[in-house]
């Protein structure tokens, strides 16, 4: 809920963000060697209020569904799957859908 107010998020790790949030519109921890280089571009953005406008702007060309709607659309996802579970039943090897552990290298 935190994406539809005017601040930039800051998300730390591997995770593909990209393909949730829009590029340019929030800041990975990974794309920065350290946490100096993060704070000294947070500073460097705070100071530039086009540029931070820019990060506010890109994240306006998208919208974000309601907690609610998530919520009840999940619900009713786990109601249906669970009255049709011979359908919807599969075995998950959970080192396929999770990856490999990654050391931090930006702590």
């Amino acid at each position: 809920m935190n994406y539809k107010r005017d601040v930039i998020t800051i998300v730390r790790g591997m995770g593909e963000y990209e393909k949730y949030f829009p590029k340019g519109s929030f800041l990975n921890t990974k794309d920065f060697p350290s946490p100096g280089d993060l704070a000294k571009f947070m500073v460097n953005l705070v100071a530039d209020e086009e540029k931070y406008i820019e990060y506010l702007k890109m994240k306006d060309r998208f919208s974000v569904k309601e907690l609610q709607f998530t919520y009840d659309d999940s619900v009713c996802k786990i109601c249906h799957r669970l009255n049709n579970i011979n359908e919807y039943r599969k075995t998950v090897h959970l080192n396929d859908f999770l990856g490999t552990c990654v050391q931090a290298k930006d702590v």
